[in-house]
């Protein structure tokens, strides 16, 4: 089956910038059991919210690296902001996307950002109980870190009056179309321009969108062999990808752009992409024709690769 604290209106930004923080001492078992904290308050929301339990998530995830880890994290943190900014009418600045080699200790900094936002929400509806830390478990790798997030992910995005929608996702993929749009630039500071939209097509459900989607993922992931980059892989569940919810491709999208801005760290001469902005309500299908422009990307990258696999270390 497998296959920002101030009160402001909630404005989703191109993330920023930032730089990789030392703390080698965090380990991938360590962040584990602050998300499964975090897990657990979730779970004293949801019931004092009289919400039901969710499905597990859409995929599981093998061979995850840190960088994935952490982007998975800030999406965490958007939709634990998201919940205090509508429990508490409050929300606080988002954490930079950091790029280049992350540690297990930039994931942890996050989660423990989103567990704060947590606690106003518990403070704002007099919840008492509070969640024990589990004992360390041992030999704890990325992946299983990444899968819980995920899961923790899904969970808290039912407990929002405004879920992840599709011009969340479009705006995710906008960000996935800027990075790739500054891999494909030319040496010497020649600017790409990214290539037209495909037709548009009606009519098109979340499920159609998560593919699209899951098709530019594996040419990304071939493109990153090809150039000596190791990059996740996944197991989707096709049984549930039918009920999939804007929520799931929106974790996806955010997968595309940890591996795009991933190997835009390492092109040494890469402009920094154009800014992306919430462009309001979208169809499924208005993101999924904007998927076009990034599938059409992915294949002009790939055909540069296959003719230049060095081309990360030749620049």
């Amino acid at each position: 089956m497998w296959r920002s604290v101030s009160r402001v209106f909630p404005v989703i930004c191109i993330p920023l910038m930032g730089v990789a923080q030392e703390n080698p001492e965090v380990t991938p078992a360590v962040v584990y059991q602050s998300v499964a904290v975090l897990e657990s308050e979730v779970d004293l929301i949801r019931l004092e919210m009289g919400k039901p339990v969710v499905e597990p998530p859409i995929i599981q995830v093998k061979n995850a690296a840190p960088r994935e880890v952490y982007f998975a994290s800030v999406s965490l943190f958007r939709k634990a902001n998201r919940l205090g900014l509508e429990i508490t009418g409050e929300q606080v600045e988002e954490p930079p996307v950091l790029q280049g080699e992350l540690k297990p200790g930039d994931v942890l900094t996050v989660v423990e950002r989103s567990l704060t936002r947590l606690a106003a929400v518990k403070k704002a509806l007099k919840i008492p109980e509070k969640s024990k830390r589990p004992p360390l478990e041992e030999n704890i790798d990325p992946s299983r870190v990444f899968n819980a997030i995920m899961s923790a992910n899904r969970a808290l995005n039912q407990l929002l009056d405004k879920r992840f929608a599709p011009g969340d996702v479009f705006l995710e993929v906008s960000v996935a179309i800027a990075y790739a749009a500054r891999l494909l630039d030319e040496p010497g500071g020649v600017l790409s321009t990214p290539p037209p939209p495909p037709a548009f097509v009606r009519q098109k459900r979340p499920a159609d969108v998560y593919r699209g989607l899951v098709a530019s993922f594996e040419s990304i992931r071939a493109i990153g062999e090809l150039s000596g980059v190791a990059m996740l892989s996944f197991e989707v569940d096709e049984e549930q990808l039918e009920n999939a919810e804007p929520n799931d491709v929106y974790e996806m999208a955010t997968l595309m752009v940890a591996e795009l801005a991933y190997l835009h760290s390492l092109r040494k001469d890469a402009k920094p992409p154009r800014k992306a902005y919430h462009p309001g309500r979208k169809l499924p299908a208005e993101v999924f024709q904007r998927i076009g422009i990034l599938g059409s990307q992915m294949e002009m990258l790939r055909s540069r690769v296959d003719k230049n696999p060095h081309w990360l270390k030749n620049e």
